[in-house]
Parts: structure tokens; C-alpha cells; sequence
């Protein structure tokens, strides 16, 4: 809707705002919740990002995040999530910051997080993608091929 004549209109941060950039080293963590994240990156931040979660996942780490399918008609509020326990998530709006979702498609999603395999893909009634990616393992060495033998005649011509 419309902001009354001298409201305050709800802040809207820029993708800018957004930090890129996740402070742990390499090969940090076995796995990364990350709800409501991507879709407010620009597409190139959301690369970026993506990148840094393969960059502290350990190989054969874990990523869960979900993306949202639909566009919202408004700018969303940033929410705070916390895991309570193995059956209870708490979920919290912030004040003041609202985000306009970028839409992405399941190809941009492969295609973002490359070097991860999805190894679990659901799409919710509520235009909700969960999606479960793993880290490659790094392919092993190749095995050296063996000299060829020499073959050995079967007879002697004398």
C-alpha cells in the first residue's frame, strides 16, 4: 500500500547492505541452515555467498536452505530464526528492515551453487523449495597406469 502524506516510509536496505563474506576458514563446518537467505541476495551476491558456503563446508558437508517460488507483493521483513530443539524452530521478525525477494529458478540455483550436488529437492504447497546440497568429495587421484608388458614370443624362428 500507500504511505499516508508525511509517514515514514519502512527502510529498504540495498543488496549492498547485505554482507557477502562469511568470517571462518576453510572447510570450517559439517552444515549450514539457511532459511529465508538467497532470495534477498541480487544474483551476483547470491553467487557470492554461495561460493563462501563452499568455502567452509567441509567436503561431504551438508547445506539446507530453502527459496521462495513466488514473488511477495511487498517488501518482506527480515526474520531471525533459532533451532530450540529436534522439533521446535523459533522464528522472529525484525523491526524496521524490509527486503524485496529476487526469484530464482532451480537451473540459477545449480548453477550458483556449483561444486554442490542437491541430494534432496522438495517443493512446498506454500511456493517453498527446501533444497539439501552436499559437498563433492574431492575426486580421488588417478590410479598410474601400469607399463605395458612386452609380449614374449611363443616360438623362435631359427
Amino acid at each position: 500500500g500507500r504511505s499516508p502524506v508525511g509517514a515514514a516510509r519502512p527502510e529498504t536496505p540495498s543488496p549492498a547492505a547485505l554482507p557477502t563474506r562469511l568470517a571462518y576458514d576453510d572447510e570450517t563446518f559439517d552444515a549450514i541452515v539457511a532459511w529465508d537467505v538467497f532470495n534477498y541476495y541480487n544474483p551476483a551476491s547470491a553467487r557470492a555467498v554461495a561460493a563462501e558456503a563452499r568455502r567452509v563446508l567441509k567436503p561431504g558437508g551438508l547445506i539446507f536452505c530453502y527459496f521462495h517460488a513466488r514473488q511477495a507483493h511487498a517488501p518482506d521483513p527480515l526474520r531471525r530464526y533459532q533451532i530450540l530443539d529436534e522439533t521446535r524452530v523459533n522464528s522472529d521478525a525484525l523491526p524496521g528492515r524490509r527486503m524485496q525477494r529476487h526469484l530464482y529458478q532451480n537451473r540459477d540455483i545449480e548453477k550458483m551453487f556449483t561444486g554442490l550436488r542437491i541430494a534432496e529437492l522438495y517443493f512446498l504447497k506454500n511456493s517453498v523449495r527446501e533444497i539439501l546440497m552436499e559437498k563433492k568429495l574431492p575426486e580421488p587421484a588417478p590410479k598410474p597406469r601400469p607399463e605395458p608388458a612386452t609380449p614374449k614370443p611363443r616360438f623362435t624362428l631359427e
